[in-house]
């Protein structure tokens, strides 16, 4: 397996199963499709506005479902 080193300017981004596994009216999953498509369309964003961002589509995407779990982002980049 290669090595995986992170290097300055690279981002991370830490998250709960609450996150993938929120449900909408529907009962359909977030899931990890939708959140590699928001970390797409926020790439270059700094670190906050990615978490913010992801909780916003999170909150749309499953309404008053979010509260079923847990929800934890932490979004960084490394200097």
């Amino acid at each position: 397996m290669p090595d995986a080193a992170l290097a300055s300017g690279d981002r991370l981004l830490l998250y709960t199963d609450g996150v993938v596994e929120a449900r909408n009216a529907d009962g359909a999953l977030f899931g990890e499709q939708r959140l590699k498509a928001a970390l797409d369309d926020l790439t270059g964003a700094d670190p906050m506005h990615i978490k913010t961002q992801i909780l916003n589509r999170l909150r749309d995407w499953s309404g008053d479902g979010l509260t079923h779990d847990d929800v934890t982002l932490i979004a960084i980049q490394l200097s």
